[in-house]
């Protein structure tokens, strides 16, 4: 099945958030959503997602019904869980997967979600997102790492999509060989950082050389100074002070 890539999100465009597992905490969602305004989207709901049904955020029919509300919904851009938890394997079957495939969109979520990512692919072909849940993520008590959010709004959103592009006034050419460059070491670097190697230095050294390669003289000046920026996005966080 050939594989559908979503519109990426814009300023302004509105994120539909859906409860299709378990019942959320009020405070965090609240919070999140603030979090959402604050970056420039608009929030949707198609129904109460503060409802509760033990341990259900409702009942099959009506998660599944809010869920084809929010891909049918011509105003919104994404589709984003607000918790994970239980309940999604019970509306699998009650799904109209054409209407996903009609209205393809970003699609985020994980934990008992992950079953929706599998069977929105396996039916739709839609490329979705694995990422954190609202309550998760932006409304946790801590909030979202800064390494987490960064890379989720770059895989989401057109403005992160196209900063770098945009900073170092890249043609369509250089792009998408920027792109091509970072998606074929991401998997490795990722790998790398989550056993805390020393060797992750080396490999975002490689990868500044492979993009200053494709740059004109002008531009390598200037992936020089971003190139900090760039590498902070992929460095593990420092590990705590000892006592």
């Amino acid at each position: 099945m050939q594989l559908v890539k979503p519109k990426a999100l814009r300023h302004g465009d509105a994120i539909s958030v859906i409860a299709p597992a378990g019942p959320v905490v009020r405070e965090r969602i609240e919070k999140a959503f603030e979090r959402l305004r604050s970056l420039g989207y608009r929030v949707k709901t198609h129904g109460d997602v503060f409802r509760a049904c033990g341990y259900l955020a409702g009942d099959d029919s009506t998660r599944a019904a809010e869920l084809m509300a929010a891909f049918a919904d011509p105003e919104s851009t994404a589709v984003w869980c607000a918790r994970g938890g239980y309940g999604v394997a019970r509306i699998l079957d009650r799904l109209d997967y054409d209407i996903v495939k009609r209205h393809p969109k970003v699609f985020v979520g994980f934990s008992d979600v992950t079953a929706l990512h599998l069977a929105i692919q396996n039916r739709t072909g839609l490329v979705t997102f694995h990422g954190p849940n609202l309550q998760d993520g932006f409304g946790a008590a801590e909030g979202m790492s800064s390494t987490t959010e960064a890379a989720l709004w770059r895989m989401i959103a057109l403005e992160q999509q196209n900063s770098t592009a945009k900073q170092l006034d890249l043609d369509a050419d250089q792009t998408a060989q920027v792109e091509k460059i970072v998606a074929n070491r991401q998997v490795e670097i990722v790998s790398i950082r989550r056993r805390f190697q020393p060797e992750i230095l080396q490999q975002l050294n490689s990868v500044r050389d492979e993009i200053a390669a494709v740059l004109t003289e002008p531009q390598r000046e200037k992936w020089t100074k971003l190139f900090g920026q760039f590498q902070q996005r992929w460095l593990p966080p420092a590990p705590p002070a000892s006592n």
